[in-house]
């Protein structure tokens, strides 16, 4: 048995009034930055300036900041950190460092992490804890994670009473030794024995990514790095720099229209802050770099607050998604192609069974993950379906379809009628857990499970 000893952070009240997907939700914007005490090969020390610079840009524009500290930067930093809390409303959560020695001796920060037990992990991770609110007395220390996560740090973070899991990139594959193919975008309840896909059960960790994405072109291009929030990545790509950020601008308001199907639309921004300098300390990018980001995140921070989006910390956006959700709700993402238009309009659906694309105008999917199999975390095709099923669907008559579906396995499925359907009912012999959904003026929707072999479904639209 592992014991962590840990201090008790502040007890948190949690509103119940978000409302439900069907009557509409609300788009919650945060802004998160690692502002951890250096021991890296690009970096040695507290990056104060890079700090101070993300601040001010943020605090100008009224954004609170959830600064991601380990234990040294919470008692170097603790009295910045106090008066940018009380000042301005930032919060901190808990990033998981590991130092250049240790990464070095194991080759990479990840292996050194795969290889600690779980009680050392446990009490690695509970003396930062400590360390942390010991400084920063007035913190709720609610999230914790790191690039690289792991089921035992999962369940290390809920034994020490956290509430998040930072650190997800959807669709991401092996850039800066992260593979994250698989996982949920947005939010979810992390399982905690297997992280990257939903819990069936109710609560848990709030997985919370590292950056949105674009939910169409990360697709599409395999580049999910490059079509996201993050401002070098975008930068570098010739997608947006200094004031002008049209793409960011649409991408904001693709993610506000999902706010029509789910309650709680996360749309989470990342900075770090060691990137935001460049001194005798820590220099990861060019002084000409650092302002073309101060600039777009400016433009970005002044964009936001004209959408109605609802700009809170991490915390409060963990909170937000607990109170609208007992457990991961069908969650649903239409998202054009907003970059250059030459795609079509894509639907990204997940729940707890598996997560399922579709393209505008296509009834069966384009491709699925698959949840309900006991999927290895490890594994860079996390939740891969190897072979499709075959999809059959015809018309009988005005609004009656026939779909012959023939699986391979027991999966995860769904059919995409797109147009602007009123009703729609649907009933099966075969397949099972059939649910459905109209998304107003844009498609009807059925979710399943398919089993194995020959299955029909009888789909009735109106």
């Amino acid at each position: 048995m592992v014991v962590f000893t840990i201090f008790i952070s502040p007890s948190i009240s949690i509103s119940q009034d978000s409302p439900p997907p069907d009557t509409g939700g609300r788009l919650y914007f945060t802004f998160i930055s690692s502002a951890y005490y250096m021991d890296k090969r690009w970096g040695q020390g507290m990056p104060w300036d890079g700090i101070k610079r993300t601040a001010e840009i943020a605090h100008a524009n009224g954004i609170p900041v959830t600064w991601l500290v380990n234990a040294r930067s919470a008692e170097e930093g603790k009295d910045l950190f106090t008066e940018y809390h009380e000042k301005f409303g930032d919060e901190v959560g808990h990033i998981i460092s590991v130092n250049k020695p240790e990464a070095d001796r194991w080759g990479s920060e990840a292996f050194y992490l795969k290889k600690l037990s779980y009680k050392k992990l446990g009490e690695w991770i509970a003396a930062d804890h400590n360390t942390i609110v010991k400084n920063l007395p007035w913190a709720k220390l609610l999230l914790g994670g790191a690039g690289y996560r792991s089921d035992k740090m999962v369940r290390v973070l809920e034994k020490l009473g956290y509430q998040g899991l930072w650190g997800h990139c959807w669709e991401q594959t092996l850039t800066d030794d992260i593979s994250d193919r698989g996982a949920p975008w947005g939010f979810y309840y992390a399982d905690s024995e297997i992280f990257k896909r939903p819990a069936r059960a109710s609560g848990g960790l709030v997985a919370v990514e590292w950056t949105a994405r674009d939910l169409n072109l990360a697709f599409r291009t395999g580049r999910p790095e490059t079509f996201s929030t993050d401002p070098n990545d975008v930068q570098r790509a010739g997608i947006c720099d200094r004031r002008n950020i049209e793409y960011w601008k649409r991408f904001v308001g693709q993610y506000a229209r999902n706010t029509k199907y789910n309650a709680v639309v996360p749309l989470a921004v990342h900075q770090e802050a060691h990137e935001m300098e460049c001194s005798s300390r820590i220099c990861s990018n060019s002084e000409e770099t650092i302002e073309s980001t101060a600039q777009m995140l400016d433009e970005l921070f002044k964009y936001v607050k004209t959408t109605g989006a609802k700009i809170v910390t991490a915390n409060e956006a963990i909170q937000a998604y607990r109170a609208a959700n007992l457990s991961t709700p069908p969650t649903y993402a239409l998202f054009d192609d907003v970059y250059k238009g030459e795609n079509p309009p894509v639907l990204v659906y997940y729940d707890t069974n598996g997560q399922l694309f579709f393209e505008k105008g296509k009834i069966e999917p384009l491709l699925i993950r698959n949840y309900m199999e006991n999927t290895d975390t490890e594994s860079t095709e996390f939740a891969s379906v190897p072979e499709m099923p075959a999809i059959d669907c015809r018309e009988t008559a005005p609004g009656a379809w026939t779909c012959s579906i023939t699986s391979p396995a027991r999966l995860p499925c769904g059919l995409a009628f797109w147009g602007s359907w009123k009703e729609i009912a649907a009933a099966s012999d075969s397949a099972a857990n059939i649910s459905t959904r109209i998304l107003p003026g844009e498609l009807a929707f059925v979710s399943f499970v398919a089993e194995k072999g020959a299955n029909e479904i009888i789909v009735s639209l109106k």
